[in-house]
């Protein structure tokens, strides 16, 4: 679902996540599982190659 029609001018860094009804989640833009991941890998000084990751998604 596209929901670019309620992020107001004033706050272009978020993004909308369309989660099931009746759930709209509002992130930071670019923010996601894939970013954590990599900033905690980074934080945690654990190679890519060893970290694996699967959901519902």
């Amino acid at each position: 679902m596209n929901f670019s029609h309620l992020r107001p001018p004033s706050r272009p860094r978020v993004d909308f996540v369309y989660s099931g009804l009746p759930m709209i989640e509002i992130v930071p833009a670019g923010s996601g599982k894939g970013t954590c991941l990599a900033w905690l890998s980074d934080h945690l000084q654990i190679k890519k190659e060893a970290v694996v990751a699967f959901g519902d998604g």
